[in-house]
């Protein structure tokens, strides 16, 4: 982070805005400092380093050769001497302080003493040396002799620049850290001295006038919506006026170029009192040859730009007081800081309470809704497994809402639940995925609040207007009539979704963003950790002492579906070789005192397929397929299409009935013998239904289907056998766990039937 001496010397020769070599004859007898005093500067200062380091070897030479101060220089010794100057004739002492860092106390007048008053040129190009080897020999035994002065690398002096260089560093990272993009000018603000009287105040008039000037420029930066902070130092201009030296930060996403911004500021400047006595350049523009680095747009990822920026300009900001200081004091003789901070300032104007209660709820409804608050439901970012349990869900749910009025309102809210739930399963955190630590000094950023927006906090606050149907929702899925991950954390999920904020679902802050965050993620963990025991997934898993967490077991329930419904596809193709007339059937069956077990009900039914192929209308057939289902208050039932060949029926509305009555009748004359119940004591219930009520082109109580209309057949596949194959994830569990799910015939028999 520490820039090398020389490197602060580089900058400060770019940062000098005057050469004697580009002065007019009528300027330059005015006092300043010019590029050619860094030039001595940097030369004493090498020399000085030389000496005390005792490792030039032309220095070795010199003294080996002028042990009695007398002789002539060398070639490479005369060339070496050569650079420097008379320090007095080439560096004013007008106002600055030019402390122990680097040249010893006392040098100027020592040199004085052995060289005299003579008078040197900046450009003097005379062969003849500025100093004798005598005096050469005089200036190294007195540098030697006064090195305890120069404090460059004294501790004290060090310890004051590097706590200056953290402060600024420290600053820096707070800037970018809260904006993560930023701009970053470094202007030099000379206000010049147009007047052309030469007395002894001359310049310290100047600055005794124009030292407060910085509130103005100030007042000017803030005008810039985009500027954020500033550091800035006074610096002596001599008889030519006062320069601020600025590095001025501006949030990244301003869209005022540099140019613009400068030209805007010189304006202001310019109508208060200056004319055109006033320059500003962007000098970090300049010293991007040296650094070799664009430092004028950094944001939070450039980690290695961010050291850069530190070291070059950062670094040179605190260390050049160390080479050169403006000395400058009150009439008390006080001396005054000749660094400040330009500070963000407020400009808000107060409102009524009501109306920022009004922008900061307007606020979060905007930053969670988005631009398009129905786009939220879309669920296409899921896995492909994910987006499958949802479809299924989506059929199941429409087909509860025509089939039950219970339910008639409550499929869509039904589904979107489903939806917030596997996006919260998927997120990385809670509802807000926060990209960093926060705290109330150092908050999050809008562009950082938008972005840690998860789709399921979207969805959630999208959920809570529904309130009143997802209570149904819950009421109704107490049978166990709803899926698995509704069903399972019934009363967490209806807790989460309780209670509305006060003052409204958008009356947010910080603190209560937490709290929800907090109980996302227990609802998540819910899913996560807890076990969940199901009897029927021990069966078809053949793992009978597994357990699974909720999340675990929907996936395994799926794919134990996924299965069947494969195995019922497969069974239907070979069905669609020719056109055929589709019927539904739901046999319900009960028992007045006692309860009927599915075992003896899919006795009964097998039974009846049995005999009823021995006779009309089911020996017209070629296949059944259908499922076993718990219903409401767990009552088990049958549901079943039937399938015959499209030119052996004549009369297609009758089919569906004509099931129904031989099913009576097999009842009344085999239950006794089949399951040992007499026939008046059961209820049977049993009835012809629509194929399906969800899809208009099943709507009805057949539907015939053309062999070769594929299209038909794929929307039939993908709705009601669907629906038939995964129903059992939304139904409750059996007391005793149903061994096949599944009724189908035999493909055989179809292929029989074909041949007939």
């Amino acid at each position: 982070m520490y820039i090398n001496k020389m490197d602060v010397f580089k900058l400060f020769r770019l940062r000098t805005h005057h050469s004697y070599a580009e002065l007019s004859q009528e300027e330059q007898d005015r006092t300043t400092f010019f590029k050619e005093s860094v030039e001595v500067l940097e030369n004493y200062s090498k020399f000085i380093e030389d000496v005390l380091g005792e490792k030039s070897s032309v220095l070795k030479e010199f003294e080996l050769n002028h042990r009695n101060e007398d002789g002539d220089f060398g070639k490479d010794a005369y060339q070496y001497f050569d650079q420097l100057k008379i320090l007095p004739m080439f560096i004013p002492r007008l106002g600055y302080k030019l402390g122990q860092d680097i040249l010893p106390s006392g040098l100027f007048e020592f040199l004085v003493k052995i060289k005299g008053s003579e008078s040197s040129y900046f450009l003097d190009k005379s062969p003849k040396q500025n100093f004798s080897p005598r005096q050469i020999r005089k200036l190294i035994n007195w540098i030697k002799g006064s090195k305890r002065s120069i404090s460059w690398n004294g501790v004290a002096d060090d310890k004051i620049c590097v706590s200056e260089l953290y402060r600024l560093c420290s600053c820096f990272d707070e800037i970018i850290a809260y904006h993560q993009n930023i701009r970053i000018l470094c202007l030099d603000i000379r206000l010049k001295n147009n007047h052309t009287d030469n007395y002894e105040n001359f310049d310290e008039d100047f600055r005794r006038i124009n030292w407060g000037y910085t509130g103005k420029i100030h007042h000017y930066l803030n005008d810039f919506p985009d500027f954020l902070h500033g550091f800035f130092k006074y610096e002596n201009d001599h008889q030519h006026g006062l320069n601020l030296h600025c590095i001025l930060f501006f949030d990244g996403k301003g869209k005022l170029s540099t140019k613009a911004k400068i030209e805007q500021l010189k304006e202001k400047i310019i109508q208060d009192k200056f004319e055109t006595g006033v320059e500003i350049s962007d000098w970090l523009a300049e010293s991007k040859k040296i650094t070799k680095q664009d430092f004028s747009k950094i944001s939070s990822h450039q980690q290695e730009l961010i050291q850069q920026f530190k070291t070059w300009i950062l670094g040179y900001y605190a260390y050049i007081d160390r080479i050169i200081k403006l000395d400058y004091k009150d009439s008390q003789n006080e001396s005054l800081s000749i660094n400040g901070i330009f500070w963000k300032q407020d400009r808000s104007e107060h409102l009524d309470p009501h109306e920022a209660y009004r922008q900061h709820i307007e606020f979060w409804q905007k930053l969670i809704e988005g631009k398009n608050p129905q786009k939220i439901w879309q669920y296409q970012n899921l896995s492909r497994d994910a987006i499958e349990r949802i479809k299924v869900t989506e059929i199941v749910y429409k087909e509860y809402a025509k089939s039950d009025t219970r339910f008639t309102d409550l499929a869509e809210v039904g589904l979107r639940l489903e939806i917030f739930i596997e996006n919260l399963l998927v997120s990385n955190g809670g509802l807000f995925d926060f990209p960093r630590q926060w705290n109330e000094f150092n908050p999050l950023t809008t562009d950082e609040l938008t972005y840690s927006i998860t789709r399921s906090c979207q969805q959630y606050f999208s959920l809570l207007d529904e309130q009143e149907k997802i209570k149904r929702l819950f009421d109704y899925s107490s049978d166990g009539m709803a899926s698995l991950f509704l069903t399972s954390t019934a009363i967490q999920i209806r807790s989460f979704f309780s209670k509305i904020q006060d003052g409204g679902k958008f009356n947010l802050d910080l603190q209560k963003i937490d709290e929800l965050n907090i109980k996302s993620l227990a609802l998540k963990k819910r899913y996560q950790v807890q076990t969940f025991h199901d009897g029927r997934l021990q069966i078809r898993t053949n793992q009978v002492s597994q357990n699974f967490n909720k999340v675990e077991a929907n996936i395994v329930q799926h794919k134990v579906c996924a299965r069947r419904y494969v195995t019922a596809t497969d069974y239907i193709d070979h069905l669609f070789t020719q056109d055929l007339v589709v019927y539904r059937v739901q046999f319900r069956l009960e028992k007045y005192r006692s309860g009927l077990l599915q075992e003896e009900f899919s006795k009964l039914f097998t039974s009846f397929v049995r005999f009823a192929k021995r006779s009309k209308p089911l020996s017209m057939g070629v296949g059944y397929l259908g499922s076993w289902n718990i219903g409401y208050e767990n009552r088990i039932f049958a549901d079943v299409l039937f399938f015959f060949p499209r030119t052996k029926i004549k009369q297609s509305d009758k089919i569906g009935e004509s099931i129904v009555e031989y099913w009576d009748r097999f009842l009344y004359k085999h239950i006794q013998t089949k399951i040992n119940c007499e026939p008046q004591d059961i209820i049977n219930s049993s009835k012809s239904i629509e194929i399906f009520l969800s899809q208009p082109e099943f709507n009805s109580k057949f539907v015939i289907f053309d062999a070769k209309n594929r299209k038909k057949q794929n929307l039939f596949k993908q709705t009601v056998i669907k629906y038939l194959a995964y129903n059992e994830i939304f139904q409750p569990r059996p007391v005793v766990p149903i061994r096949k799910v599944l009724i189908k015939g035999s493909k055989v028999n179809i292929e029989k039937s074909a041949k007939n």
